[in-house]
Formats: C-alpha cells, structure tokens, sequence
C-alpha cells in the first residue's frame, strides 16, 4: 500500500462555518455574545473553543439544525438574497443539481433532486457574459490611510466601487465573474500616489462626465478620481504599456553634485529581496534620471518584466552607510510609456 497522508478539517469549525454562510440576521446577537465570551481568531485550532459558541446560541435562543442541517428548497427566499454578485440564483442551483447528478451515489443524487422545484427554464440557464463596447482609462490619487492598502486589496475596492457605481461595466465570463478591468503596476505598500491607473469596460455606451461623478460618489476616502478618457477596446493594458515610474522623496535633501557623481559610475550594484533569496542586481540601466529639485528628489525608475527596484533602496545605496534606519517620504508622482529612443509619454 502507498503511504499516505489525510488532512481532516475540525468538524466543529466546519458547523460553525455553514452556521455563518446560511444563516441571517439573528445571528448578530449570537456572534456578539460569542465576541462577549473571548471567541477570537477561530480559525485557529488552539483558539477555537465550541463551548463559547453553544452557550452564545443557548442564549441567543437560536436553533442551529435550522440553519445548518434542514434542507433549503429553490424557492425559498435566502438571508443573502437581496446581494446581486454577478451570478444568478438560477445558475447557483443548476451547478448545485448538476454537482450532486455527478455524486458517485446515484440514488442519493435522484432523491436530493426530487426533494427539490427546479425553475421552469432550468435547462437554458447559462452563465454569460456581454461583450464590452466602451473601455475607459481612470487616472486617480491614493493618499492618506489607503496607502497602507496593498495592491490586491485595492484592485478589490475599486471593482466593488465601479458595482455601487452603477454603472453598466462589464463583467467576466465564468462562475465566479469579475467586473473586467485592468490595473498599472502595483505601488509599494505605505506610498502615496498622485497619479495612478486603472481600466474599466462598459458594456454600453456612456457618458464621460456621468461616469466621473458616479464613480467618484462611490469611491471611498483616501482615492480621488482625477481623470477619464477613452482608449480602443483592443489598444495593450496600461501594466504592459506602462514602464517607467517617477517619484518624489520629500525628506531626503541630497545635493546634484553628490548625485551626479553617483550616477557616473559604471555599475550601480544593489541588494534586493526576491522569493525569500537576496540577490545583487545592476541598478544603473533601471535609472532613467535622477535630479535634485529645489530640495526635493525626482527620481524615474524604469521597471519590466522581472526587473524592477524600489527607490529606497537606490537612496540607501547612494547614502552608503548613513541614515539607514530613516523611513522615507517617498510619493509616486505619475507613471510613463518610454519609447526605445528614450522618449517618454504619459499613459
């Protein structure tokens, strides 16, 4: 027999689990009174207590075999119901029969399936997506708190603001359909941005300045919606346009000369983290100027694909040994399209 290993999920977390995903709003006060008892990070085995749960469900007077274990028919009305996602019910409930018509039990599966009402065009449910007509290019600021936000996290806030926009974007083909949309290069985690980018497509026509002020209205504190203007449907993406990044480090006075003689030598080696290895790399290609302006750095750094170098470490280089420890104020101040005769654009 081959050696074999079995990862087994704690039963309990799994009930609490589906307590949460189908239950509603009586559950707040259960959730609160666990809160009240010391539940935290449940997740966690060793921080799991179940006991803290089955008082806080006692008391809340909330029965969990309705929630967990009773079999919920396709008409019923669902807690959740009221939250549109991109897919419908009707698709949800056909991959569910089609799952369980694929069960290795058939009997079981043919006795789910007549416990339940399937909707009268159960056949011709499929999950689509509408073709994109209009693509427009945003250009928006990231300052204050949202700076600590990373890059994923941001791409998920602005696709959940272009949705309570409501406005008529695109969304991608798929079970789990996305609004369709593309993003510049990610930003350092704790830098601000006066000029970032991102592409949204509409699956009709619309109206610049309406979709400036709906979208602005549904964007939170700390981004600002600068600018918006049309590209072509099939013109490249603005992280494969995009390579070259200009920032502005505020605390950091250094003088042009110390500078220029910096940017003279031959090789520019610098230390960098990549996967959990440290490795040196030639900075000096990836620096495209670099300028001493009224006390304030300019810095423009070009970055591709698997090459690219945060501007801290390029000042940690050029200061040598001095001022390791100071934390920057670095800003991204725009980024550019650079042509191979060293022009550049902006996006």
């Amino acid at each position: 027999m081959l050696p074999s290993n079995v990862k087994a999920h704690n039963c309990k977390t799994s009930i609490l689990e589906a307590l949460i995903a189908k239950g509603d709003r009586r559950l707040s006060s259960v959730i609160y009174k666990a809160w009240r008892k010391g539940a935290r990070f449940d997740q966690w085995a060793d921080k799991f207590v179940s006991s803290i749960w089955d008082e806080a469900l006692a008391e809340s007077m909330v029965d969990l075999n309705f929630y967990v274990h009773r079999n919920i028919k396709y008409g019923e009305i669902l807690p959740w119901e009221h939250l549109d996602f991109g897919v419908s019910k009707k698709t949800l409930y056909k991959e569910y029969i089609k799952g369980i018509n694929e069960a290795a039990d058939i009997t079981v599966a043919q006795s789910y399936e007549a416990q339940c009402i399937l909707p009268e065009n159960y056949a011709e449910i499929k999950i689509s997506a509408v073709a994109p007509v209009v693509r427009l290019r945003l250009r928006f600021s990231k300052k204050g708190a949202v700076r600590f936000i990373s890059h994923l996290e941001q791409i998920e806030v602005f696709r959940r603001t272009a949705r309570r926009s409501g406005l008529p974007v695109a969304f991608t083909a798929g079970f789990s359909p996305q609004v369709k949309s593309s993003y510049g290069p990610p930003l350092s985690v704790g830098q601000e941005s006066s000029s970032e980018y991102m592409e949204l497509y509409f699956i009709q026509k619309v109206n610049i300045e309406n979709v400036k002020l709906e979208f602005s209205k549904a964007l939170p504190g700390g981004f600002r919606l600068l600018d918006v203007k049309k590209i072509p449907l099939n013109f490249p993406a603005i992280n494969i346009l995009s390579n070259v990044s200009e920032y502005k480090i505020k605390n950091a006075n250094i003088a042009q000369e110390k500078i220029d003689k910096f940017l003279s030598q031959d090789l520019i080696i610098v230390e960098k983290t990549k996967k959990g290895k440290t490795v040196k790399i030639d900075a000096k290609p990836l620096i495209k100027s670099f300028k001493n302006e009224s006390g304030v750095l300019k810095l423009q750094l070009r970055f591709r694909s698997g090459k690219s170098i945060r501007p801290e470490v390029i000042l940690k280089k050029l200061l040598e040994n001095q001022d390791n420890h100071k934390i920057y104020d670095v800003e991204r101040i725009n980024l550019y399209i650079e042509t191979k005769n060293g022009e550049i654009y902006e996006p």
